[in-house]
């Protein structure tokens, strides 16, 4: 009985860790600006359009497809999960912004996003390769 039990244990723990990687491989891409709520219709600094989430963990965000000067770059965990929502907290440059993930859309709100005081809200939607 011991024998089942220790099979059934090790056999949860393989399913728990490799779901929690799988989460980390689906979330990794391209991700584009595709809804906003303004807060400060004053505020003219362009957006960071495209959010990058690479495998190591770590982000980039850029104000084009192929802007690589005007960027910015940090680390992100994944903080916890519950059903198709994903709580993710980016940090960079002594900041740190959580924002929401379901399924391919990253929710963030205000003061919970990139660009200062701009958006009320802001939706990144991830692109298909």
């Amino acid at each position: 009985m011991s024998r089942m039990y220790f099979l059934s244990l090790l056999t949860t723990i393989l399913i728990l860790f490799s779901c929690k990687e799988n989460k980390k491989d689906n979330i990794t891409g391209y991700y584009e600006i595709d809804k906003t709520v303004s807060r400060n219709r004053e505020n003219n600094e362009p957006d960071f359009r495209i959010l990058i989430i690479n495998k190591n963990n770590s982000f980039e965000l850029r104000k084009n497809r192929n802007d690589t000067i005007n960027t910015i770059k940090g680390k992100i965990e994944l903080e916890h999960e519950k059903n198709n929502e994903t709580i993710v907290t980016f940090f960079y440059d002594n900041r740190k912004i959580t924002g929401k993930l379901e399924g391919t859309i990253f929710y963030f709100s205000y003061p919970n996003d990139f660009h200062t005081d701009k958006y009320e809200s802001i939706l990144y939607v991830k692109l298909k390769k």
